[in-house]
């Protein structure tokens, strides 16, 4: 145990006389903090929704108004015709786009819900769940509405009653009443358990890309430790161990520098303040670290030397961009990639 861990405080002096991965080290947290401050500075929301309203009716209407002029996290605009927002959508202008078909109004009267509005989502986004939101409680407060003024229209209490302007009459107080706390509400937590205010979703959701970015950069540094392990065993320094300390000698190369990057990882969460707690945090990375390592490992069995692992690298990032929620959730648009996803590393750390 001796050898071990003078042999792991050598791969740590090692690691940090590389400048090129020291370089690395410093550079991950003052650009978090850039990209940081260019998030929280703009007090204005970068993501954008069209949306498409085949006929100006009235429920249709009534929700376009408020969506565009109720929510401070998203831009909605309205397109001139369909295949503008389709473009507008395809081209990365839009994060999402809604069409509300000419019958809209007498499908919701009706209470027909399928197929009620057509929501077109662009493949790189993030936020459409969140946009998704807004729309729909828009479309189920008029719907409910709508589903008051049938009851009293039908309900036998109301019989002799004169129901002609009633939509006008109940109107005002219903808007007043579905808007009032007192009715019920809703109330955005962070990971502190604090109460935040609309206006900083966007903040939040654009800080959720660092997390993914961080997760490979520790899968980055766990493939630097994979060659320096194939150098090493070529010049033979693991020959003076034996047994299962020679297997904890070569993957403690591994973990050292996930170990090292991890360190920088937490420091980082803490600038951007998107830690979800101290203890929380460092068991993440732990396990995280400890996934890296078995999962490199067993590739390094299996990888006859490094110039083929060499060629897997980009492999394993452009996998993990793509299958993982790195930068978006593709799931959410293509469901079978969540299967593909288990294949790569950055999967796992976001398990936790």
């Amino acid at each position: 145990m001796k050898q071990l861990l003078l042999c792991n405080i050598l791969f740590i002096k090692r690691a940090f006389r590389r400048l090129s991965f020291l370089i690395l080290l410093i550079l991950i947290p003052i650009l978090s903090i850039l990209y940081k401050n260019n998030v929280t500075k703009h007090s204005s929301p970068n993501i954008t929704a069209g949306i498409f309203l085949e006929n100006e009716t009235d429920y249709a209407n009534n929700i376009i108004d408020r969506i565009a002029t109720q929510y401070g996290s998203v831009r909605f605009e309205k397109c001139r015709d369909i295949e503008t927002l389709k473009k507008r959508v395809m081209t990365g202008v839009y994060e999402c786009g809604y069409y509300f078909p000419s019958d809209f109004d007498e499908m919701l009267i009706a209470s027909d819900m399928q197929d009620l509005i057509t929501v077109y989502t662009s493949p790189a986004t993030m936020t459409v769940s969140l946009a998704n939101e807004y729309v729909y409680s828009e479309i189920f407060r008029e719907y409910v509405f709508n589903r008051l003024i049938e009851y009293i229209r039908t309900d036998a209490v109301f019989k002799d009653s004169d129901l002609s302007g009633i939509e006008e009459l109940l109107r005002p107080a219903y808007d007043e009443y579905i808007n009032s706390d007192a009715t019920f509400s809703f109330e955005f937590m962070n990971s502190k358990s604090e109460v935040t205010d609309n206006s900083k979703l966007y903040t939040s959701f654009s800080l959720a890309s660092v997390n993914g970015l961080l997760s490979m950069f520790v899968m980055f540094a766990g493939f630097m430790g994979v060659l320096n392990l194939y150098k090493d065993n070529k010049r033979g320094i693991f020959f003076a161990f034996s047994g299962n300390t020679r297997t904890l000698a070569k993957m403690s190369e591994i973990f050292i520098m996930t170990l090292i990057s991890s360190v920088v990882v937490l420091i980082t969460i803490y600038i951007c303040g998107i830690s979800d707690g101290l203890l929380v945090e460092i068991l993440r990375l732990l396990i995280y670290m400890l996934i890296c390592c078995i999962y490199l490992y067993m590739i390094y069995l299996v990888t006859p030397n490094q110039f083929i692992f060499a060629t897997m690298i980009p492999l394993l990032t452009l996998g993990s961009a793509v299958f993982c929620p790195v930068f978006a959730d593709l799931s959410e648009v293509i469901p079978f990639i969540k299967y593909f996803s288990w294949v790569f590393l950055p999967k796992y750390y976001f398990l936790f």
